[in-house]
């Protein structure tokens, strides 16, 4: 008879684990879906306590990255070095002390990557994470002021054909009706995503800047 209710208790908890794995990577898929028909959006960055960014996306190849970005050298003096870059059409500028222009993504790219569904950092590894990653559903939060449901995703053990990757340990946010990430928490990076869709307007520099070759 104990086994009996072991058994039951067993089977039952394999059908709910084998139901929240199919919720967590059916989330997971819409929102990479999602991810495909963006026009635009905005981007917050705060890396490590120390590295913060603003990102400004308009598809298929309108954006500006202002930003700043403090570092300490061996002899713990730190630096501030700030950079902005700004991409309107064919036309690309760059300004930065210290930064080399072959260190800022382009729009196109990023638009491209999305729309064949490609992974984009910061937005999820969705794939890889479907495949090698635990994933467990949350509580829903409120950023931006809109909603989302919080999903927390941990490396599994890496074997010899799937190793784990510094990525896995993450917590998403994704918005209960676009499926459009609000919030990534890496180990050492929090990411918050809005104004997904919404027309944002970018010119070039009014002042004479360095053009990109």
């Amino acid at each position: 008879m104990i086994y009996r209710i072991l058994f039951v208790v067993l089977a039952g908890l394999t059908i709910w684990q084998m139901f929240r794995v199919g919720e967590a990577e059916d989330e997971f898929r819409q929102s990479q879906q999602a991810l495909r028909h963006v026009t635009s959006w905005r981007q917050e960055a705060r890396v490590g306590g120390e590295d913060s960014e603003s990102v400004e996306i308009m598809c298929p190849d309108r954006g500006s990255w202002p930003g700043r970005a403090i570092s300490q050298s061996k002899d713990s003096a730190a630096s501030n070095r700030k950079f902005e870059s700004v991409e309107v059409g064919s036309k690309s500028y760059f300004q930065s002390p210290d930064w080399k222009p072959e260190n800022v993504p382009t729009v196109s790219a990023a638009c491209e990557k999305l729309v064949r569904g490609e992974y984009l950092y910061p937005l999820p590894d969705y794939d890889h994470l479907i495949q090698h990653a635990r994933i467990v559903k949350g509580a829903v939060d409120i950023v931006q002021g809109l909603k989302c449901q919080e999903w927390t995703t941990s490396r599994t053990v890496s074997g010899r054909f799937a190793p784990a990757q510094p990525l896995d340990d993450a917590q998403i946010c994704i918005g209960l009706y676009d499926h459009l990430p609000r919030r990534i928490k890496y180990q050492k990076a929090e990411y918050i995503f809005y104004d997904w869709n919404k027309p944002i307007q970018i010119e070039g520099y009014q002042a004479p800047r360095v053009p990109l070759p």
